[in-house]
């Protein structure tokens, strides 16, 4: 059993705690804090993710789906490319606060999406092949 420290969000600050939990705990412990946490606590766990190995090239994307609370073990065909590899976006920013336009006056132009992110490319097994982490518009 792989045994590893537990950190905890204070205040938007990552904080490692002397208790020890277990790989599973601390999957369970980040993805509650990934729900309720901001952008800024949300790119932090990503990165805690990533620094613990639970995020990396070879590892199963049903890691992240236990963290971020996504479905990428269950491939959508749409999203593989001309590569053969599946294609993932995690944003860590919640959506737009803004009222989105409708009837004649909105926009026909797509907005970019704005915040962090984690972008990534895995194989149709589940390994991870690369990810990036980003804050620019795409």
């Amino acid at each position: 059993m792989k045994w590893i420290a537990t950190c905890i969000l204070v205040g938007g600050t990552l904080s490692i705690g002397c208790a020890f939990a277990s790989e599973g705990d601390r999957i369970a412990q980040m993805s509650e804090a990934y729900r309720n946490g901001t952008e800024r606590d949300r790119l932090l766990i990503c990165i805690d993710a990533i620094d613990k190995g639970l995020i990396c090239r070879g590892c199963h994307v049903g890691t992240m789906d236990r963290i971020f609370s996504t479905r990428f073990s269950t491939p959508d065909g749409g999203a593989k490319g001309y590569d053969a590899l599946y294609k993932g976006v995690v944003h860590f920013r919640d959506e737009d606060p803004r009222p989105k336009e409708t009837g004649a006056d909105a926009t026909s132009a797509a907005s970019p999406t704005k915040g962090w992110y984690l972008a990534f490319r895995y194989t149709e097994n589940g390994s991870i092949y690369d990810y990036q982490l980003s804050d620019l518009s795409k």
